[in-house]
């Protein structure tokens, strides 16, 4: 049974058998359907509003999600008998949660338990597949089985994912615990918001009470549910940003917010940028041409906009059109609107709240009575919780964080926060603020004039805080104020000086990228670069061909837009054209047109270097690797791994298609000397960096000498640490991270450690690890491998007569069967149902030793394998959860096995 560590593996077998299920569906349509009319009105009434209607039922069945093509199959079996094995594997989906499987395969950032694959087999298992001839559904499972994984088109998993439109921000201030105490009030918002006569909500409640992430949770989750076309069609979210301070007073923030006006700008021009094919110039406009869209509105701190001028949103709200709905949160009633009132969590949760986010901050000190007086001292404000506990991260003593000595817990636990913070941590802050945008530490040296140990000692203690949030990219770690703590530093400004030195440099980097942009359009490497020199006349057809592959367009449209270009290739022999041709041609699914085409530049000499490198990714893409490296080793000679001339997602990709193509290519020694002077360019270098880990992580692997493979493991705990101090956590350096513990932890077990290397490991975990997991999507800090590393430090340690790492305290702590100071309850599984073929169902029973029952799912444990052993007797330490229906036995959140 898989490991949670074969996540990724999982997640790709379910995409090969739900791209096969749809593909199935969809044909089963157009085979049965010949004529779009065919089909009941109210499967086809969202397509009708296009100025040109979908045409054709194979056009149609493009443009469905899952839910919808399973509708029209059952539709196009009327009167048949294939109606109701269709119905079936309709049931079948709506009781196994398809439609949330395709939503997690198409939206990496949603998690993707292990159940889902085996609801997916289940389905894929089912007779109705082969009674209806969905052979290929049968056939995908069986080589998916076998691990022989075909991946469906990349664009499939986005094109065919439900995503409603909106402008909902990536990143939520409670990610780290998720929404603690609060389905009750989301449950009972979600059920105003669907009633037509609810058209005016405000959550209402003091500040950090969690008004905002209730708002943005609610939704986020509807926003990825087919179910919510029922009553709205996109999502427009616009928060009221307030002034910032300066040493010449209060003045507005970059595109601020201010008054209702500043809305309705801001709606036009979401709207308009959400619908190019409309032209809407005011808001009056816009109101008239989307007034038969179900749209919803959410406006954040709406209190900000009401305290001078009241009438101005009612105002406002009066010339919505009907079938607009509008969700707000304000710290004072509204009038007109059926206000929710958001009080403080209940004390159960924000004991759990207090609990989780300790320990997800590695914070082991904070007792019962401790995290019951915190909680107490807090009055249940979410937010008051979070900054406690970090000023007792930070350094705080116990009793001094839970002191209370003003009216405000919250103003209170923040000021002692702040005052436990290195200067430069302040510093860092109102850089944040001045900047209104997430910034790379790169840029915050920049705009603070400090050097790099400075910076990155600030970050390192503000990321253990709520201060701010973290965002691990593909190619740069940045950073950005927390949303909650922009009013508290409005109301109290750390260094004014810094924040007015932060705005003049903004102000002169901004001058300077516009010379930049006048010069020329775009970075040269860009895959939609236009050249300065480019024919004024190509310019708009460039732009317009380019521009589909970011924005859903028909493929009509695109193919019109093919022939267009394939004219002007006729009479202009321009680079830029090919580009936009390939491009075009891959989101049609026409990959060997796309390589094609670019191979035809090739041969008359017109690659310009942005063309070189996407023809180069192609080859990679097909596992041409010789020619790969043909094409795109020139790029390293003729200079272009230079942060002076692209950026840093570029540089990225021409790494990966040409170092680590290379180490595929088995020269990984050749790669150590190319890259390891990876610390010289501090822009390039945690992606340089990575790439010398991965070759160096090789090197390891295939060697046999233990002197040799101890040199390795230094040589590598040295580079990721020194790339998390200087770099932060990059997305692609923590995942080649992993993959370098976990064969390092292969090696352990048969190899002696000098006591400085055991130290050098037990610093590295200490520093690094609970860090990495927490940016690591698919690892956790609990699963085997990482366990096992560390326990193997600590039985080196323990040889050595040296210290071991203190990480594993906390793991420890989370492995004790004595959790009930974290709020858990311990129980003896006594039921474990199955299926009618024996087979172990994904859930099962328990009882605490006062006749309490429990209901665990496999999603409350990470380790699935453990999970699916479990056996009546068996003991178990449960998390219960908030929400209970009287009389049946209460769902938990987590569960641990006793040791």
């Amino acid at each position: 049974m898989p490991s949670n560590l074969d996540a990724r593996k999982l997640f790709n077998r379910s995409a090969m058998v739900l791209y096969a299920l749809e593909q199935s569906l969809g044909g089963y349509v157009t085979e049965n359907i010949s004529e779009v009319d065919e089909l009941p009105e109210k499967q086809t009434k969202r397509f009708t509003k296009r100025d040109e209607p979908l045409a054709t039922v194979g056009e149609l069945v493009q443009e469905t999600y899952i839910s919808e093509v399973l509708d029209m199959a059952i539709s196009a079996a009327n009167q048949v008998s294939d109606k109701a094995h269709l119905q079936r594997i309709k049931t079948l989906a709506d009781c196994l949660e398809l439609y949330e499987i395709r939503n997690a395969v198409a939206h990496p950032n949603r998690p993707f338990p292990d159940c889902y694959w085996y609801r997916l087999s289940a389905l894929a298992n089912d007779p109705a597949i082969a009674i209806l001839g969905f052979s290929d559904v049968k056939h995908a499972f069986d080589s998916a089985i076998n691990d022989s994984i075909s991946l469906p088109p990349e664009e499939w998993f986005s094109v065919y994912a439900f995503s409603l439109p909106n402008n909902l921000p990536r990143n939520y201030e409670h990610e780290l615990t998720g929404l603690i105490g609060r389905d009750r009030e989301k449950a009972d918002l979600l059920k105003k918001m669907k009633k037509k006569r609810f058209s005016l909500v405000a959550l209402v409640g003091p500040g950090g009470t969690g008004k905002t992430a209730i708002a943005l949770q609610l939704l986020q989750d509807a926003s990825l549910e087919p179910a919510t076309l029922d009553w709205a069609e996109q999502i427009i979210y616009v928060t009221a940003k307030t002034e910032q301070l300066t040493k010449d007073g209060p003045i507005p923030i970059d595109n601020p917010i201010v008054s209702m006006e500043d809305v309705k700008n801001s709606l036009t021009l979401e709207l308009a940028n959400s619908n190019p094919t409309e032209t809407c110039s005011t808001f009056e406009e816009a109101c008239t041409l989307f007034s038969d869209k179900s749209i919803l509105v959410c406006l954040d701190n709406l209190e900000t906009l009401l305290r001078d001028h009241p009438e101005s949103f009612d105002e406002f709200y009066e010339i919505l059109p009907e079938k607009w709905r509008v969700l707000v949160t304000s710290r004072v009633p509204v009038e007109s609107a059926t206000n929710v009132p958001i009080n403080p969590i209940r004390a159960d949760a924000g004991k759990r709240l207090a609990t989780s986010y300790a320990f997800k901050r590695g914070e082991n000190s904070l007792g019962p009575d401790s995290i019951e007086r915190l909680v107490e001292k807090t009055k249940c404000n979410p937010l008051a919780i979070r900054i406690s506990i970090d000023g007792i991260v930070a350094g705080l003593d116990v009793n001094q964080a839970l002191s209370q000595t003003k009216d405000s817990i919250l103003d209170f636990s923040y000021t002692n926060l702040l005052s436990s913070l290195p200067p430069i941590s302040n510093k860092i802050l109102e850089c944040l603020f001045a900047a209104n945008d997430s910034l790379s530490r790169s840029d915050i040296r920049f705009l603070l004039e400090n050097d790099s140990d400075t910076v990155a000692t600030g970050l390192q203690a503000l990321t253990r805080t709520s201060l701010i949030s973290r965002h691990a990219g593909d190619s740069v770690e940045s950073y950005s104020l927390s949303n909650s703590i922009r009013d508290l530093l409005l109301r109290n400004p750390l260094d004014e000086s810094t924040r007015h030195d932060v705005f003049q440099r903004l102000a002169n980097r901004r001058q300077q990228l516009e010379k930049l942009k006048s010069d020329d359009r775009q970075d040269p490497l860009d895959s939609d670069h236009i050249p300065g020199d480019c024919l004024t006349a190509l310019i708009q057809p460039l732009l317009a061909a380019f521009q589909m592959r970011t924005r859903k367009v028909s493929k009509a449209a695109m193919a019109d837009a093919l022939d267009e270009l394939r004219g002007e290739l006729r009479e202009h022999n321009e680079a830029a054209l090919y580009r936009a041709i390939a491009g075009l041609h891959y989101e049609l699914d026409d990959r060997t047109s796309a390589r094609q085409i670019l191979e035809q530049a090739s041969h008359r000499e017109s690659l310009d270097p942005a063309a070189r490198l996407v023809l180069a990714e192609y080859y990679k893409h097909e596992k041409l690797f010789e020619k790969c490296s043909e094409i795109a080793s020139p790029l390293i000679d003729e200079g272009w791994f230079n942060c002076n001339k692209t950026s840093r997602g570029n540089l990225a990709r021409i790494a990966r298609v040409t170092w680590l193509v290379d180490i595929w290519r088995g020269k990984a020694n050749e790669v150590v000397l190319k890259t390891r002077d990876w610390k010289k360019e501090p822009i390039s270098r945690a992606t340089k960096g990575a790439i010398y880990l991965t070759a160096v992580s090789r090197l390891m692997e295939e060697e046999n000498d233990s002197s040799r493979v101890l040199a390795y493991f230094s040589e590598l705990v040295d580079c990721m640490d020194e790339i998390f101090r200087e770099d932060g956590y990059v997305g692609f350096v923590v995942a080649e991270s992993v993959k370098i513990i976990q064969k390092i932890n292969e090696k352990l077990s048969t190899l002696e450690l000098t006591p400085s290397l055991t130290e050098k490991l037990s610093s590295f975990a200490d520093c690094h690890l609970i860090s990495i997991c927490n940016v690591h999507k698919l690892v956790s800090i609990k699963d085997r491998q990482i366990l096992e590393f560390l326990q193997h430090i600590q039985a080196q340690a323990k040889t050595n007569s040296v210290a071991g790492p203190k990480a594993i305290m906390a793991v420890q702590d989370a492995e004790d069967p004595a959790l009930s100071k974290y709020g858990y309850v311990a129980v003896e599984v006594y039921h474990r149902p199955k299926d009618t073929y024996g087979n172990k169902r994904g859930f099962l029973f328990a009882k605490d030793k006062d006749g309490n029952e429990y209901h665990v799912s496999s999603r409350a444990m990470i380790d699935t394998e453990a999970f699916n052993s479990l056996e009546d007797g068996d003991m178990l330490n449960v998390l219960p959860r908030d929400d209970c229906d009287e009389g049946k036995a209460q769902p938990v959140r987590d569960a641990i096995p006793f040791a």
